[in-house]
């Protein structure tokens, strides 16, 4: 089935989607729902999933604006997960993330008198590392920076960038002791 799924994409992307560029090698175990009007580029070797036991049935980009732009590298693995971009997403090699959210920009507040905020797209993009993890029901705001290797721990909300191979967990997210 896994095969059938990344054909039908594939011909979608060709046919439907000019603003889609997708590597060799993707494999979609479950569905890969690209909305929004930005452009999304997808590595070799990637691998689509849905989360093993859970309800959710597949991995969704949503793009703001026709300027955002969604990367993802090489043989990452991405299961159950939701990127909201407005500027960018740049997601590293070999990177897993696992039924988390990211999202680039305060678009979605709750807060009526921050609908129109003015952000800064340099300050609002969010980057991920080569070789990070992040855990399930994690949140990665906008402005952060994962480094090579860094690890979020199930459940955490980063706010603040990580350095290179820390591990951080908790609401907010902090450096696990040594």
């Amino acid at each position: 089935m896994t095969w059938l799924r990344t054909l039908w994409f594939r011909l979608l992307c060709l046919l439907l989607r000019r603003r889609v560029t997708v590597g060799r090698g993707l494999r979609l175990k479950c569905w890969l729902e690209l909305d929004g009007p930005g452009s999304f580029v997808i590595g070799d070797h990637c691998t689509i999933d849905a989360m093993p036991g859970g309800r959710r049935e597949h991995v969704t980009f949503f793009t703001n604006a026709p300027t955002s732009r969604v990367t993802v590298g090489n043989g990452v693995l991405l299961r159950a997960t939701r990127l909201s971009c407005k500027y960018s997403i740049a997601i590293g090699n070999e990177v897993l993330i696992e039924d988390a959210g990211l999202a680039d920009t305060d678009f979605h507040s709750i807060d009526p008198s921050r609908a129109d905020a003015q952000e800064d797209p340099e300050q609002c993009r969010i980057v991920i590392g080569e070789r990070a993890a992040i855990g399930s029901r994690s949140v990665i705001c906008k402005g952060v920076t994962l480094g090579a290797g860094a690890r979020v721990i199930a459940g955490a909300v980063v706010r603040k960038s990580v350095p290179a191979g820390v591990t951080v967990l908790g609401n907010p997210a902090r450096p696990v002791a040594s």
